[in-house]
Formats: C-alpha cells, sequence, structure tokens
C-alpha cells in the first residue's frame, strides 16, 4: 500500500493560502486582458474560492473580533484636569470612533453579503425545539386568549388560566395582586418604589375621599401584614380601607371576562426578552377583548373534545355510581360502588341505543347527541378511594393519548374542589361544573344499578346540549365557562354591576356576608339592622262579599318599572328631588381639591347611594335595550331576577341601603297605581306588589273582560306605568273575601289562550266567531251536542280556602268543614 502523504503543517498552510489569496486577487485584476487563459489552473482556483467562503475579503481584524470597544482597546484613561491628560482622553477617543465605524461597515457589508448570497441554512427544516418554542410565544403573545377556566392554585396570588389560543389549550400561571384603597387625612410622603399611588374614586355611601391611595401588594406580603392593615383602622389619621374583601378570583373575571389578550407594549417586551419559558403573566399585561373583536367559542364546544364525568350516592348506606365517558376515543368506565361486589349492571350499549331512539323520537336532532357507539367497562369496588383510582387511571390514559384540547364535565354532589382532590388528574384539564342533581331516593330499588344506569345515561345525552345552553349565557355574561355558579342570575348580576361601577369610577362594596364592606364602618351602620321586609309593604284588604264577577291579575316588573322612572316618581306627589333629602350636599370646588372635604349632614340614606343608585338604573336599561334590539333571552333572565338579586344577602354587592331605596320608591308608585284603578272606577279587593284583585260589578266574564282591557290600557297608556306587565290569573263569579289565606267563592272560566291584557276584547271575538261558524255547520247536530255539553258540564267550581279552619277548636272545626 501507497504510504500516506504528510500532512501540511499549520504555517505552511497559511502561507499557501495566503500566496494564493494574492494570486487570485491579481488574476481578477487581469480578467480584460488575459482571456481565457485563465482556465488552466483549476486547482489553485478552487481552492482560492473555498477560503473566499470561509473568510470574506472585508475580514475583520482581531480589534473588530472583539465584542466591545473596551475589549479591544483596553481600559479609557481618565479624563484629567491637565492638557497632557486631556490629550491621550482624546486620542484614545478618536480610536474607539475609529473602531465604532469599522466596526459599523463591517456589519453593512456582512448584511450585503448575506442577502445576496443563498444561505444554505435557510433551506434546511425549520422544525427544531428552538423554532418550535418560538412560535409557540409568538402565537400565545398576538393571538386572543379564550378562557375556559379559570382556578386557585396552593400558591397564594397565582391563578390557574386554561386558555384556548387558536386550536391549542394551555395551562398558564396568572399573578393577581392584592388591590385596596386607603383614604388618609393627610397626603403621604413620596418614596421610591411604593406600592401605592394617588388616585380619585367615588367611595360607596358616597364618603368624602379625603388622599385616596391605591395599593396593589403581591397577595403573599398582604397576608403577611394584613393583621397590622386591620390595625391601622384605629388610627384617626384613617378614614377607612376599601375593597379588602375582593376576591382575586372576582376582580380578574372583573378585568379579563371570557376572551382577552395581552398588552402590546407587554408582548413586545416579552418576545424580546431572552425567557424561552413563557407561562406567568400578571393581571396588568392582559386586557379584556369584545366579543366583537373575538368570538368566544364561536363553534360551542366542538372545537375542544369534552370528558363526561358522572358521580352520585345514594343518600343513605354506601351505594354510589361513578361514569366517566370519553367520546374522543370512544370509551366509556362505569364504577359500581357497594357493601358487597355484585356487578348486577345491564347491558349499557343496548341501553343507550334505547335512550338515544327515545330521543330521537322526541325529535331531538342527532346531532346534539354526543357519540353512543362507546365500549364500557365496568368495575365494581367496596370504597371510594379505590373507585377514584379506576377514574384516575383512565384519566392519565386519555391524556397520554394527546387528544388534542379537551375539557372534563362534572355532574356530581361533592364540591368540585373535594373530587378534585380525590382525583388529582382532573388538574390537568379543564373542569367544568353541571349543576344538575339526581334525587336523593335514586337508588332505593332492588334494582339500583339498573336505574342508576339509566339516569346517568339520560344525562350523558343531554350534556352536549347543556354545555351549549351554558356557553351561550357565558358568552353574554363573559366570564369562562368552568366559572359559572350554580346561581348564574345572581352572579351574573354581581358581574355587570362591578364593571358598571368601575366604569364610573366607583369602588366597590363587594362582601361575602350580608353587610357591604363599607371601609371598616359597617359595624358602626345601625341602620343596618333595621331591615325592611316584605311586612312592611303596602297592602290593600278590603274584606267583603262580592256578588259580580271579580279578576284577579298577576303584576310584574314593578321594581324595574320603579327603578326605571324613579325620576318621575316625586313628580307624580307634586314635589321634586331638588326640595327632599335624597340628594347628597354639594361642597366647594376648592374644598374638593385642597381635601378638606367635610363630613356633611344626610338626613336619608338615599342621598347617600345616590350615585351608585343612577349606576343601577344604567344596568338596567341596558338590559332592556338588549332584549328589545337583540332579543336577547339572558338579558330577560336578569330583568326577572333582579329584585331578587337586590333583595338578596347573598350577592357580592349587596347593600341594603340600595334595596330601601327602591323599596320606598316602589311603595309610593303603587301607591299611585291603585289610586289610578280607583280613579277609572274599579273596586280594590285585595292588592301588593304582585297580585291585584279586582271587582268589576259586572255579571258576565266577558263583560268583566272587555272593562278590565279598559282599565288597564287606560293606566298602561301613561309613561309611569309603562314598563308594568299585566296577565290575567283567573276570575271569580261569586267571592267571599276575608283575607288573602281565607276567601272563598265560585270561580269562572276564562276564555282560552287568554294571557296578557290586551288580549282580551281580540279573544272575545275569536270565540264568538267560533261559536257562530260552529253552529251553521253543526246545525243538524245541535241536540246531540247539548247533551254532550250537559253531560261534561258538572256545575260550577267551588273553592274554599279557610286557614281559620287550623286555629278554630276540634268540635268547631267540623262543623265548619261541613
Amino acid at each position: 500500500s501507497a504510504a500516506p502523504k504528510p500532512k501540511p503543517t499549520e504555517s505552511s498552510m497559511d502561507v499557501e493560502s495566503e500566496e494564493s489569496t494574492t494570486s487570485s486577487v491579481e488574476d481578477i485584476e487581469d480578467i480584460g486582458s488575459r482571456g481565457p487563459k485563465l482556465k488552466k489552473p483549476t486547482r489553485p482556483v478552487a481552492r482560492t474560492k473555498k477560503r473566499k467562503r470561509g473568510n470574506s475579503p472585508t475580514a475583520p481584524s482581531q480589534a473588530l473580533i472583539a465584542t466591545s470597544w473596551r475589549d479591544a482597546l483596553g481600559p479609557p484613561p481618565p479624563k484629567g484636569d491637565t492638557e497632557e491628560q486631556l490629550k491621550v482622553w482624546l486620542v484614545y477617543q478618536k480610536k474607539k470612533w475609529a473602531w465604532q465605524l469599522e466596526q459599523k461597515a463591517f456589519r453593512a457589508s456582512l448584511g450585503k453579503r448575506i442577502r445576496s448570497e443563498p444561505d444554505k441554512t435557510s433551506s434546511r427544516p425549520s422544525g427544531t425545539l428552538g423554532s418550535f418554542i418560538k412560535k409557540t410565544q409568538q402565537t400565545l403573545l398576538n393571538t386572543p386568549w379564550q378562557i375556559i377556566q379559570l382556578g386557585e392554585t396552593n400558591e397564594p396570588g397565582v391563578l390557574r388560566l386554561w386558555v384556548l389560543v387558536g386550536a391549542e389549550l394551555h395551562q398558564l400561571r396568572l399573578i393577581v395582586p392584592r388591590i385596596f384603597y386607603v383614604n388618609q387625612r393627610s397626603p403621604r410622603t413620596e418614596t421610591e418604589d411604593a406600592l401605592w399611588r394617588k388616585c380619585s374614586r367615588i367611595l360607596p355611601r358616597s364618603r368624602p375621599s379625603y388622599y385616596l391611595y391605591e395599593f396593589s401588594v403581591p397577595e403573599q406580603l398582604y397576608r403577611e401584614h394584613s393583621q397590622e392593615l386591620m390595625a391601622d383602622l384605629s388610627m384617626p389619621d384613617i378614614e377607612g380601607i376599601y375593597e379588602t374583601q375582593v376576591t382575586l378570583e372576582f376582580r380578574t373575571l372583573l378585568k379579563l371576562g371570557c376572551v382577552c389578550t395581552v398588552e402590546r407594549e407587554e408582548a413586545r417586551r416579552l418576545a424580546a426578552s431572552s425567557s424561552r419559558d413563557i407561562n406567568t403573566f400578571s393581571l396588568h399585561q392582559l386586557k379584556m377583548l369584545s366579543l366583537a373583536q373575538q368570538p368566544y367559542l364561536k363553534e360551542g364546544v366542538a372545537k375542544v373534545r369534552h370528558i363526561f364525568l358522572y358521580h352520585h350516592k345514594a343518600s343513605t348506606g354506601p351505594r354510589a355510581l361513578m361514569g366517566l365517558f370519553m367520546p374522543a376515543t370512544k370509551r366509556a368506565l362505569v364504577v359500581i360502588l357497594d357493601s358487597v361486589r355484585t356487578n348486577q349492571m345491564p347491558n349499557l350499549n343496548s341501553l343507550i341505543a334505547a335512550e338515544k331512539t327515545a330521543k330521537l323520537n322526541k325529535g331531538k336532532d342527532a346531532d346534539e347527541l354526543p357519540e353512543t357507539e362507546l365500549s364500557f367497562e365496568v368495575r365494581v369496588e367496596t370504597e371510594f378511594r379505590q373507585a377514584c383510582r379506576q377514574i384516575q387511571r383512565a384519566l392519565q390514559a386519555y391524556r397520554d393519548e394527546k387528544k388534542g384540547p379537551t375539557l372534563v364535565a362534572i355532574q356530581s354532589q361533592m364540591d368540585i374542589p373535594a373530587l378534585v382532590s380525590s382525583m388529582p388528574g382532573l388538574n390537568d384539564f379543564p373542569v367544568v361544573p353541571i349543576y344538575i342533581q339526581d334525587m336523593d331516593s335514586l337508588y332505593a330499588t332492588l334494582d339500583w344499578q339498573r336505574v342508576g344506569a339509566k339516569a346517568m345515561l339520560r344525562h350523558y345525552l343531554n350534556m352536549e346540549t347543556g354545555l351549549q345552553l351554558t356557553t351561550e349565557q357565558c358568552r353574554y355574561f363573559h366570564v369562562p365557562l368552568g366559572n359559572l355558579p350554580a346561581d348564574p342570575t345572581l352572579f351574573g348580576a354581581d358581574l355587570f354591576y362591578g364593571r358598571h361601577l368601575q366604569r364610573h369610577n366607583c369602588v366597590l362594596w363587594c362582601s361575602q356576608t350580608d353587610k357591604p364592606d363599607l371601609g371598616g364602618r359597617e359595624a358602626d351602620d345601625n341602620r343596618l339592622l333595621t331591615e325592611l321586609e316584605e311586612s312592611t309593604s303596602v297592602v290593600t284588604n278590603n274584606a267583603g262579599c262580592y256578588s259580580t264577577v271579580c279578576v284577579e291579575l298577576d303584576l310584574d316588573s314593578l321594581a324595574v318599572n320603579t327603578l326605571l322612572q324613579s325620576h318621575h316618581v316625586n313628580d307624580m306627589e307634586g314635589t321634586s328631588s331638588s326640595v327632599s333629602f335624597d340628594l347628597m350636599p354639594q361642597v366647594s370646588i376648592d374644598e374638593m381639591v385642597g381635601g378638606q372635604t367635610a363630613v356633611l349632614p344626610t338626613y336619608d340614606e338615599t342621598a347617600l347611594c345616590s350615585g351608585a343608585f343612577r349606576v343601577l338604573r344604567s344596568m338596567v336599561n341596558a338590559w332592556i335595550r338588549d332584549v328589545s334590539l337583540h332579543r336577547n333571552v339572558f338579558a330577560d333572565f336578569q330583568i326577572v331576577h333582579f329584585y331578587r338579586w337586590l333583595r338578596s344577602p347573598n350577592a357580592l354587592l349587596y347593600d341594603p341601603a340600595l334595596r330601601r331605596t327602591l323599596h320606598n320608591l316602589m311603595k309610593k308608585l303603587f301607591m299611585q297605581l291603585v289610586s289610578e284603578f280607583k280613579r277609572l272606577g274599579a273596586t280594590i279587593v285585595y292588592a301588593n306588589f304582585s297580585k291585584l284583585l279586582l271587582c268589576t260589578k259586572k255579571r258576565t266574564v266577558e263583560d268583566a273582560i272587555g272593562y278590565v282591557e279598559f282599565v288597564v290600557t287606560s293606566i298602561r297608556n301613561k309613561e309611569l306605568f309603562h314598563g308594568i306587565q299585566i296577565s290575567y290569573h283567573q276570575c271569580w263569579e261569586y267571592l267571599v273575601w276575608l283575607d288573602l289565606s281565607n276567601h272563598g267563592g265560585v270561580k269562572g272560566n276564562l276564555p282560552k289562550g287568554l294571557a296578557g291584557v290586551g288580549e282580551g276584547e281580540l279573544m272575545t271575538r275569536r270565540t264568538n266567531e267560533e261559536e257562530e261558524g260552529e253552529e251553521d255547520e253543526d246545525e243538524e247536530e245541535g241536540v246531540q251536542l247539548n247533551k254532550d255539553d250537559e253531560d261534561e258540564d258538572d256545575g260550577p267550581e267551588i273553592i274554599m280556602n279557610w286557614n281559620m279552619v287550623e286555629y278554630l277548636p276540634e268540635s268547631v272545626r267540623m262543623h265548619f268543614s261541613a
């Protein structure tokens, strides 16, 4: 074999390369004169081209290779005070400027070379881990987030966000600070890195704002110093501390809603940072988006796969049934929990097929039903812990299969946090609770497994419809799908009112108790103890015997109508709010600017909550606009439950002063309504905020309905009563009336299809026309029809409702009932 050629030394290679480079430069100079003679030396030319690609002709020197001018030129000399030192410093600066110019020119030439020459690395596949992470970060920072669930974590001040970004589901950490307001009588001293800032807000109950500061501190720091903060309330310099009872979750829902995005400036800053793992955000970095900018789950929950977890336990005994349905994998796990291992479960495939057929026969659309071709696995356990382990394993197996974005819809008697603690695998999915419960005695039968399985499969088939309905309600509330509580109307009213208050620059008085957060003064407000209940309502009752037709009417939306017409109520009484005690005394501008606002006397708490009352009216106006313009059924639900929310101590923004203010206005409006009925000649038998019983003095039901139509239409033409909904309930041909719990008489029959007032005359005409047509058509069979009518008519219906019987002696009670 031939001996290997000796490798050239490093110095010889440098010399050879320098010579070849020099010769190549000279050949290029003489290209025009030599012509084709340059084609002969092929090897040196190839070596020269290879060398050019490795090192540019404008290759930098050692000074340019340095990362900075300090590394290239050394540390700068001091400027000094003498002329010699100044010259040395100036020479150094000139060298530095020259180095910077060379560096700039080199970068410019390098950029031109990169743009002109084809980049071989660009043709390589870009599917590296770094490019994938960068692309994911860009999508996360620039794409709107659709929040599926917002939940708490074990870390104080950190919430878990499940967001749908494009087609990917992300679990993110959200840092929410504790924000509260301190109202001081003297200004604070400005310091660096302060956790507070001076602001201007409207305080609850129109408390004067002296020097109001907004504190934004980490939750952990707030918990460590919460006792000190409460002790500061006793200091004479502090008037009050507000919004200390607003939960982090509620504050986040107020600010972000169900669709949000990263602030543009924050997105640029995070994209420019060197952090590769962006999964933690602060609340101030995000902003809410309207549904016009980004629809929320536009395709319902079809874009997100779902798992259905069912759990129901008997009220007594260990009997329980758990089911995990995974339509994406076409598998279902059913766990029976009993004291003995007895499997009496029927064939679930045939059972679910029968339930599906029954729903389709009732007109259910097949597209609204979930997957029914499932492979069922039935297990029997005697301990709840073992049953949870079975569900846990199935969830882990589904997670490992990576079927895409998935949520878990849970229908259980247990609280969601308790269920998650028993099955930690639920933390890997966003959780959506379904607030439907079976009766406690469902398993009190011998074949309880068949009955329970049938109920479980029925709930599974209804899951799709329930999730779609919940999603539509979440769109209107602008709240994540997994954060809708069991009473959505009360929670929705709190959300709407809180956002309206923040929009009007008001401080919230959220509280978990029946006393609002008044900055620490709620214990001093004795008016909170004097609650006005419905017993103080204005009730009109005229006991007697009425031989003519009496019509009972139902009144709805009295509270909403009173709220909207509150500025006209005093006008009907001949007074105005300018001469009453329901307005706050005005202060001068100098006192407001100087922070020396005195506590002016007020004689009615209506004046204290006048600002919040106006915000309340604007919120209800928005609901009515949604109903009238967009036909939104959820806005109609909010209007129906408005007065219940205002009276409920369980509401977060419950304020007894607001309730009493509206209650007093309702009494005034109700008295005006009763006086209008009396003015038009009607006799009031009984009347309260929801019921009106009129004696029409008419002998027939048709005449009585015509009279009521005339009276109610005349009243509703007035703007003050235009929003009150009046509908027919029943009528009496003869009535003996003592009070609401003690009355009796002969009940009359209202025309069929008669509901709201205003349809009575039309319905009467239709009834007469139909009767005339039937008489013409059935003229020959009239005798037989009359006989049938006589057989069907058993006489008038007599109703006796006398509650006083329960308080009579036993001997008298028997004679009274007879």
